[in-house]
């Protein structure tokens, strides 16, 4: 399979796996449901057994007959108990077509992997070709011009061999000139080809990390939380170095459930423990860093506003994506959305969103 296929097969397997997670949302949320039936049917036959036995605390020489079940709540238990089967099978599926999905994505990028080594391997080879080109060339050259000194020598009027041997001199510098570039390209090439398994290979990081602080310092104490983040090692990590950066910042990290969230639906977390905090952080299936801001403002009436009189959180969300976007190695062309197109999501909530998707 050649190099466009894989990536056609990546881009189709990423929008496999993007579409289910709607479909674990809905299978949780019927986890969810039953739970809320089976919780009510528990409290409703506590209550009804609590009444029997207040009834015959009061009258203890009173037989009674006992009362009949309720139909209606054993439907409602037996439609609790087979949401909440329903929604742990498809959540157990969605984890297994995740899987697969998975194990297709790591060996379509081992094949391009591959490819592109194998392509740095060609263009080694044509360099070296080139190479052995050139050297040829010269040889020709410096044969042609031993031809023409010697004719030359031999008599005048042999000036005609000599123009001959004038043209080979001509067309074989030619040569030596073109194999000469052919080389260039070649190296070229393979320093690319370099490069890009390099960058392929190598985990993303922060650099200039005292720069970092430095430049978000003036906005310390702004709250931030992390929205989400893609379940690789890689990609835990990098959150980790964000998180720490921020915290010797003084901003204040967020957490789901806190006073700053309370209220707001959290879909389920990941545990990650990160500079002696625990974070509950929800996984995502996107990719890059991406910064976000929830406003009542459109992006359109903030972009009109002078920098100095947007709302503060706005202001750090900003400084926050023009700085990160210059200082994450291994350089990535979308691996940190720009300033300019800072996400702004509707809402009242003073802090910073940032969500870290999977290496590009």
């Amino acid at each position: 399979m050649d190099e466009p296929a894989l990536r056609t097969l990546l881009n189709s397997l990423e929008a496999s796996r993007s579409s289910l997670h709607l479909l674990l949302h809905f299978f949780t949320c019927s986890v969810v449901i039953g739970l809320g039936f089976d919780l009510f049917v528990i409290i409703k036959e506590f209550l009804d057994d609590w009444g029997e036995f207040r009834y015959g605390q009061i009258h203890p020489d009173e037989n009674h007959l006992p009362k009949r079940p309720s139909m209606s709540l054993l439907i409602v238990a037996l439609l609790g108990t087979a949401l909440i089967v329903i929604g742990v099978a498809g959540e157990l599926y969605v984890d297994v077509q995740a899987g697969n999905i998975e194990t297709q994505i790591r060996a379509a990028n081992d094949k391009l992997l591959g490819l592109i080594i194998q392509e740095a391997g060609d263009a080694k080879t044509s360099a070296l070709d080139a190479a052995n080109a050139a050297g040829r060339a010269k040889d020709q050259s410096d044969k042609a011009v031993a031809s023409a000194s010697n004719a030359m020598t031999i008599a005048s009027g042999a000036r005609q061999e000599a123009d001959s041997f004038e043209k080979d001199i001509v067309s074989a510098k030619t040569q030596a000139a073109n194999a000469e570039s052919h080389l260039a390209e070649a190296l070229k090439q393979a320093a690319d080809a370099t490069e890009e398994l390099k960058r392929l290979k190598s985990a993303r990081s922060l650099i200039n990390e005292s720069e970092l602080v430095s430049a978000l310092a003036p906005f310390k104490g702004t709250k931030y939380m992390f929205s989400s983040v893609f379940a690789d090692e890689e990609s835990i990590n990098l959150l980790k170095q964000i998180d720490g950066m921020l915290q010797r910042a003084e901003w204040k990290i967020c957490q789901p459930g806190s006073s700053c969230q309370s209220g707001r639906p959290f879909p389920p977390a990941l545990n990650i423990f990160s500079h002696g905090t625990t974070l509950e952080v929800s996984q995502g299936l996107t990719t890059g860093v991406a910064i976000s801001v929830e406003s009542t403002e459109s992006v359109e009436s903030l972009r009109a506003l002078p920098a100095e009189e947007l709302p503060p959180h706005v202001r750090a969300a900003l400084a926050l994506n023009s700085n990160l976007s210059s200082n994450v190695w291994p350089p990535q062309e979308n691996g940190v959305i720009k300033a300019l197109t800072l996400n702004v999501v509707s809402g009242t909530d003073p802090f910073v969103l940032i969500t870290v998707g999977k290496k590009p």
